[in-house]
């Protein structure tokens, strides 16, 4: 049985949101020897407690070394032990620490900035299981380490996938992923950290959201010299599922809502085992005995499905498009197993993604991606693997033209709000009087409205009644 559990969302100190929803958390806490904030602390199911210490390495384990340093804290009935952190041991201090524990792998699972606000901060994890440590890893893009010039945004999603193997033994695979967004220079960057079963999986290369966003404007004339406005917020979508990153664009004077997130595990292990399928039994038909071709394989995907304890319906749904794509496509590859077994993969887990209702309805719709990340990838360090490890969904949800003033109010003022499905969005300016916004929703902005402040109604009863309304 896969599960499929609400992304959690936290922010890393200094990023600059307008207002939060109650899913989402700041975090203000200044490092000390002491938890670093609420979220850092895990209560385990046999009442052990998780905590994550900051401060000097004298200051948690004794003796004069001022090096800061992190330390994970365990507490059970009997002892506390207190361990280093690795990878956390050097001059540059360690911010923003968060920890989670993945109840099914019995691990904890941790990420933090190493280094200063002033944009030489970059991003390391490990994980803890069984007493030892992981080796540490670094968010890295193209091979090369990201810097974060501002505080990046995390979200947490969790996944459990259940699988029978051919010897009829069941294992579950318990996934944890923290999902990294921030801004570049201007743009709008994503990537997830894997953790599987506990352990690391590394990092798959970053990604822009600006570019998915410009994509529908390329053969239009760039805007020339004009600056983005820190328009910036990222909130999780009304499916749990998925994160809203809401940002301007200069190149083309927009700004824009794209949705991201993460497919279920299933959908990836059944396009693998259909390649696979393909490869193995295409050699024992006739090259022209394409339906009964197809029709095995169309048995092979629900044979698997049932494995993986995908829904029956979803099963029999791939299993019955990929028999007809297959009886269409199988002469035009010319009998390329190769080619053939590729292209159903991806037919296969953009039908997929389409009925875990991840895209729109239309899947050729331009403004819905479906990106398949291969395990090489995943794992990084130039490894070749091309099992599929990993669907990233990607779709903007609303663009709209970037106004220069909002109720009379520069741009650069404005703060940015979304609705709960991320087609609706909100410009925002406040003043001690009151706060204004003109919404764009559909194809056209609205007139600027405004709330006096008063009363009953202070600054955050006017921002939580314009979000009650707007999502």
């Amino acid at each position: 049985m896969r599960l499929s559990l609400p992304l959690l969302v936290s922010q890393f100190r200094g990023l600059r949101v307008l207002a939060t929803a109650a899913t989402l958390l700041l975090l203000a806490v200044p490092i000390s020897a002491a938890p670093v904030n609420g979220d850092e602390i895990a209560l385990t199911p046999d009442g052990s407690l998780y905590r994550v210490l900051a401060g000097t390495h004298g200051e948690l384990f004794g003796g004069a070394d001022s090096t800061r340093v992190l330390a994970l804290e365990i507490e059970t009935a009997d002892s506390v032990e207190r361990l280093p952190v690795p990878g956390t041991e050097s001059w540059r201090p360690e911010i923003d620490p968060q920890l989670v524990y993945d109840a099914d792998a019995d691990a904890a699972l941790l990420v933090w900035r190493s280094g200063t606000a002033a944009g030489d901060a970059s991003l390391f994890f490990v994980s803890y299981r069984a007493g030892t440590w992981s080796q540490p890893g670094q968010l890295r893009a193209d091979g090369d380490v990201v810097f974060f010039a501002e505080a990046p945004t995390l979200a947490v999603s969790r996944d459990r996938f259940s699988l029978e193997l051919d010897e009829g033994v069941r294992v579950t695979i318990s996934g944890v992923v923290f999902h990294v967004v921030w801004q570049d220079q201007g743009h709008a960057r994503y990537a997830p950290i894997h953790f599987i079963d506990g352990e690391p999986a590394g990092w798959s290369e970053t990604m822009s959201l600006s570019a998915v966003l410009q994509q529908a404007h390329q053969a239009q004339p760039p805007i020339g010299g004009q600056s983005a406005p820190d328009l910036f917020a990222v909130e999780p979508a009304d499916d749990g599922r998925r994160l809203l990153v809401t940002f301007a664009d200069a190149t083309y004077g927009r700004v824009g809502t794209v949705a991201v997130g993460l497919l279920p595990l299933d959908l990836a292990y059944l396009g693998d085992s259909l390649e696979q399928q393909i490869l193995d039994h295409a050699g024992l038909y006739d090259p022209g005995d394409v339906t009964s071709f197809a029709g095995k394989i169309r048995g092979e995907i629900i044979s698997t499905g049932h494995k993986s304890r995908t829904n029956p319906a979803i099963a029999h749904y791939l299993s019955a498009e990929i028999e007809r794509w297959i009886h269409d496509a199988a002469l035009d590859y010319g009998w390329d197993l190769v080619g053939l077994a590729a292209a159903a993969r991806s037919r296969a887990v953009g039908l997929g993604s389409t009925v875990y209702a991840t895209t729109t309805a239309d899947p050729h719709n331009p403004g819905a991606e479906v990106l398949q990340l291969d395990l090489g990838a995943v794992l990084g360090n130039g490894q070749a693997r091309d099992e599929l490890a990993a669907v990233l969904d990607v779709e903007v949800r609303s663009d709209a033209p970037l106004p220069t003033t909002v109720a009379d109010r520069p741009i650069e003022q404005a703060g940015v709000q979304t609705s709960a499905d991320g087609r609706a969005l909100a410009l925002v300016v406040e003043d001690g009087d009151a706060i204004s916004w003109a919404i764009h929703r559909g194809d056209a902005w609205s007139e600027a409205r405004s709330l006096a402040l008063g009363g009953s109604i202070d600054l955050d009863t006017a921002r939580t009644l314009l979000r009650e309304s707007l999502r």
